[in-house]
C-alpha cells in the first residue's frame, strides 16, 4: 500500500491495511457507525494495519486507535482545523447576531442551501429575526471557493451554536463565543455537560473538549420538536461561553513530514496558492482504496480521482 497521511475529521475507524500516520483525527466508537445501533460492532484496530500516531483530536480517539494501549491525557491532541487562523484570518462585518450550524443529518436535503429538515420545529426562525439568525448548513460546492465562502458565512456571525463538531472547533478557533446546541442535555436551556467517557455525551464532543483536559462544557440543550427561545440562546451564549486554548506548537511538532507551512502570495490569501485552489474534493471512496491495494499509478490522473462528493 502507498504511505498514507490521515488528518481532519472522524475517519479513524475506517482506515484499514498497511501503514497510515495519523495526525489529528477522531475515531468513531463504533466499527460501522452508519449501521442501525442495534446492530453496530465496538471499533477495533483492523489486522494487519499500523496506525502511526503522532497526534489524535483527543484522548478518546486515542485510546480508540491504540487498541487501549496509551493512558487517557497522556499523548498530544488537538484538531488540525484549529490551526486555520494561523493562514487565513479576514476581516469581514458582522452581519448576524447568531450563527446556527447544522449537521448534515439535520438538513431538509443534501443541498448547500441551509433548510432544517421539516420534523425539526426547534430551527424555526421567526420573521422578526430573519436578518439576525442565520442556519448554516455542512454543505458547501466542492472546492476550494466554496470552502472559504463557508467559512466566511461562520466568521460574520457575533455568536455561533453548533450541533456539527467542526462548527464549534471553527467558532472556537477563531475566539466566537460558542455553545453545543444539544439534543440530550442534562436539562433544557443552558447547562453543564459532564465529559464523562463512560457517560452519554457525544463522542466527538467529548474526544475535543478532552484535548484541554475539560471535565464539563456549557452547553444549550433544546428538544427536535420544540421552538427555540433565541433571546434566550443569545444571553446563554453571552454568558456561559469562556475561550479554550490549545498549546498549538506542541501539535505542530508532532506533524510527521517536513513543515515547510505555505506562504500566499503578496496581496493574495492561502485560499489563491495554486496547491489548495487546484486541491481534486471530488472522489469516490471505492476507487481511491482500489488504487490504494494497486500501489497507486504515478502519475495520478490528470484532474485527481472524480467521481460523486
Amino acid at each position: 500500500a502507498a504511505p498514507r497521511l490521515a488528518m481532519v475529521g472522524t475517519i479513524g475507524h475506517a482506515l484499514e491495511g498497511g501503514t497510515v500516520q495519523v495526525w489529528g483525527i477522531g475515531c468513531d466508537p463504533s466499527a460501522n457507525p452508519s449501521a442501525p445501533p442495534d446492530q453496530r460492532l465496538p471499533y477495533r484496530p483492523p489486522p494487519e494495519t499500523r496506525l502511526a500516531l503522532h497526534a489524535t483530536r483527543g484522548p478518546l480517539s486515542e485510546r480508540l486507535l491504540s487498541g487501549g494501549t496509551r493512558p487517557w491525557g497522556g499523548g498530544v491532541y488537538g484538531d488540525p482545523v484549529w490551526l486555520l487562523p494561523r493562514h487565513y484570518r479576514p476581516r469581514l462585518r458582522k452581519r448576524w447576531r447568531l450563527g446556527v450550524v447544522l449537521h448534515l443529518t439535520e438538513l431538509a436535503e443534501q443541498s448547500p442551501e441551509a433548510r432544517a429538515a421539516a420534523h425539526l420545529p426547534r430551527y424555526a426562525v421567526p420573521p422578526s429575526l430573519a436578518g439576525e439568525v442565520r442556519l448554516i448548513g455542512t454543505l458547501c460546492p466542492p472546492t476550494t471557493a466554496g470552502l472559504q465562502a463557508k467559512l466566511e458565512e461562520i466568521l460574520a456571525c457575533e455568536r455561533i451554536v453548533s450541533t456539527s463538531l467542526h462548527g464549534l472547533v471553527l467558532a472556537e478557533a477563531y475566539g466566537i463565543p460558542c455553545l453545543y446546541f444539544a439534543f440530550e442535555p442534562p436539562a433544557e436551556g443552558p447547562a453543564l455537560l459532564d465529559l464523562d467517557p463512560a457517560g452519554r455525551t457525544d463522542a466527538r464532543v467529548l474526544d475535543f473538549d478532552g484535548a484541554f483536559g475539560l471535565r464539563r462544557r456549557w452547553v444549550y440543550g433544546q428538544e427536535r420538536g420544540a421552538p427555540t427561545d433565541w433571546e434566550a440562546l443569545i444571553e446563554a451564549v453571552d454568558r456561559r461561553w469562556e475561550p479554550l486554548r490549545l498549546d498549538e506548537e506542541r501539535l505542530l511538532s508532532a506533524w510527521p513530514l517536513a513543515l515547510r507551512p505555505l506562504e500566499p502570495a503578496a496581496g493574495g490569501t492561502v485560499w489563491q496558492h495554486p496547491l489548495i485552489r487546484d486541491l481534486p474534493l471530488r472522489h469516490r471512496i471505492g476507487r481511491l482504496q482500489a488504487l490504494d491495494r494497486r500501489g497507486w499509478p504515478l502519475p495520478l490522473p490528470a484532474g485527481g480521482v472524480e467521481g460523486s462528493a
